[in-house]
C-alpha cells in the first residue's frame, strides 16, 4: 500500500520560528514518528523494537530537550503549517569557526515530501556563516536522506564510526559535507 503525503499546497503557508518550552511534547512525538519510519532495517538486524528503545522513554526525551535548549552554541527551529501544527524541527550547531552541523532536521512523516524538510534546511543553510563549512551526519542506508542533501549541495565526505541502537547493532553513518564555495 503506497504512503500517503499530505502535500502543503502553499510553501508560503510554512512558518519557521524558534522553539519554545511548550513545543517539546510534539517535537518528541515527532522524533518518535520519524525514528519508527526511518531506522528499522532488516539488512542490519535494526528492528523496530531496537529503535523503539534507543528512541527512550518520552519523560526523558522531554527532560533532554529541555536541557538543550539552554545550550550554548545551538540552535533549534521548527516548521509549521498554517494551522499552528508543528510539522518538523531542527537542531542547529555552530562547531567552530570553520565548521558547522546541520544536527538533526525531522518532519512527521505524514509530512514527508511537504516542503517541510526544505524549508527548515533553507532556513538552517542561512542560519550557518557563509564562511564554514556545513556537515550532516546521515544513516547509510537513508537513501531519501542522502539525495534529500545532495540537492542542497552536500557531499558524501566519508563513512563514520555508527550508531550503537541495541547491544551489538549499530546503524551505520556517512558524513555529508556543504563546503564553502571558493572564489
Amino acid at each position: 500500500m503506497p504512503k500517503k503525503y499530505l502535500k502543503i499546497e502553499n510553501e508560503e503557508l510554512l512558518k519557521i520560528r524558534d522553539v519554545l518550552a511548550e513545543d517539546i511534547p510534539r517535537i518528541v512525538e515527532i522524533n518518535y514518528l520519524a525514528w519508527k519510519v526511518t531506522y528499522p532495517n532488516e539488512e542490519y538486524g535494526i528492528t523496530l523494537e531496537d529503535v523503539e528503545r534507543r528512541v527512550g522513554s518520552i519523560e526523558k526525551k522531554i527532560t533532554r530537550w529541555n536541557d538543550s535548549l539552554i545550550r550554548e552554541g545551538f540552535k533549534h527551529i521548527l516548521v509549521e503549517n498554517g494551522d499552528n501544527l508543528i510539522l518538523g524541527y531542527a537542531v542547529l550547531n555552530i562547531i567552530d569557526s570553520n565548521q558547522s552541523r546541520l544536527q538533526v532536521i525531522n518532519v512527521d512523516p505524514n509530512f514527508h515530501r511537504s516542503g517541510a524538510g526544505s524549508a527548515l534546511t533553507k532556513t538552517a543553510l542561512n542560519y550557518f556563516d557563509d564562511n564554514v563549512d556545513i556537515i550532516v551526519e546521515v544513516t547509510k542506508y537513508n537513501k531519501n536522506a542522502i539525495r534529500f542533501y545532495e540537492k542542497f549541495g552536500f557531499e558524501i565526505e566519508e563513512e563514520i564510526d555508527g550508531l550503537e541502537v541495541a547491544p551489538g547493532k549499530w546503524m551505520p553513518l556517512i558524513r555529508m559535507i556543504k563546503k564553502v564555495k571558493i572564489i
